[in-house]
């Protein structure tokens, strides 16, 4: 699919911008629930991408669910940070910044060995790797990582 590239990041930023509007509707209310389904959206995506990049169709859809779970991700972390670290949220803020910029440089430096070792293929893998133990913190954070807001408490 070398040719349809375009095509292809028209659509993940299309689905990016349909995600960053449902997020910022309902993150108010729904903040974990939108962090467990983004999470699971870009699973499924990288999960059809596995298995089936070899059918131009379902990678559209893969890359429109990854959009749509990615698109929104900054602000439900930013949220999820400033709520969990109530009267240090500043400094959980700065670290949270700081960690999604290290992750930048590891991510780059893992894509490049995985790309030497083992070709574009091993990279939806890599990430369903990532994932799963992203999806339990998720998922068992209910108290710590996603505290009743003090606004929402009242």
């Amino acid at each position: 699919m070398g040719g349809s590239t375009d095509l292809v990041l028209l659509v993940f930023g299309g689905a990016s911008m349909v995600s960053i509007w449902i997020v910022g509707a309902h993150i108010d209310r729904r903040l974990r629930a939108l962090t467990v389904a983004s999470t699971l959206l870009v699973a499924v995506a990288a999960t059809v991408l596995a298995i089936l990049a070899d059918r131009p169709a379902l990678v559209f859809v893969a890359v429109a669910l990854w959009g749509l779970g990615w698109g929104g991700v900054p602000t439900l972390l930013q949220t999820a940070v400033a709520d969990a670290g109530g009267d240090v949220a500043d400094a959980a803020q700065a670290m949270l910044v700081t960690l999604w910029n290290a992750a930048m440089v590891g991510g780059g430096v893992t894509g490049g060995i995985l790309l030497d070792l083992f070709g574009p293929t091993s990279f939806a893998w890599a990430v369903l790797g990532l994932l799963l133990p992203v999806l339990a913190v998720v998922i068992v954070a209910r108290g710590h990582g996603f505290p009743r807001r003090r606004d929402s408490a009242a």
